[in-house]
């Protein structure tokens, strides 16, 4: 049923606790809508009954959007209760989640690249990295990740760490720049 400002279950917490309108309110439904369209009929804060008492305490669930882990962040700063929190409309549309695979690679080899000239004095970005390079990478490395084919060959010209974060992202920068020299 249609209320004033908005549809039952999808209104923001500010609307629920009579706060006034404003842009946030419908950032807050359309990451509402993206987990739903995302999951094939799920609702980030659970069922019809439970929706609402859930918006209010900001207990979201989104284990279905796990996969794909930009569109999970992105979510997540949709949803935020606090309307403050969340991106602009513009902001979201300009998320990596929306980017083409070009422009993903693009930026990954753009990433690679900066962090390779900071190696004798080593960034914030570089120390994170290293730092989460085991929950990033997982138990068993970013290799058990590859294709066969990129696998066996990625140590062929170079040696690479397979639980190191950075480490994958020069792999990949080194496949973007090397890929017609690979034969699979």
């Amino acid at each position: 049923t249609l209320d004033q400002y908005g549809t039952f279950g999808w209104q923001a917490p500010e609307i629920l606790n009579q706060g006034r309108m404003t842009k946030a309110m419908d950032v807050f439904a359309v990451g509402c809508v993206f987990y739903y369209v995302l999951t094939k009929g799920k609702h980030p804060f659970g069922d019809v009954h439970s929706r609402e008492h859930n918006i209010l305490r900001g207990r979201a669930d989104l284990r279905g959007v796990d996969h794909l882990p930009l569109h999970k962040v992105l979510i997540q700063s949709m949803i935020q209760a606090d309307p403050n929190s969340r991106p602009s409309m513009q902001e979201v549309r300009a998320h990596p989640a929306f980017w083409d695979g070009e422009r993903r690679m693009m930026f990954i080899s753009q990433v690679s690249e900066q962090l390779g000239k900071e190696r004798g004095s080593p960034s914030i970005v570089w120390e994170s990295l290293t730092r989460e390079s085991p929950a990033l990478v997982g138990p068993d490395g970013w290799i058990a990740q590859l294709d066969d084919f990129v696998a066996v060959d990625c140590g062929s010209y170079r040696k690479y760490d397979k639980n190191s974060a950075t480490d994958l992202l020069r792999l990949t920068r080194n496949v973007c720049n090397h890929y017609r020299e690979y034969t699979p």
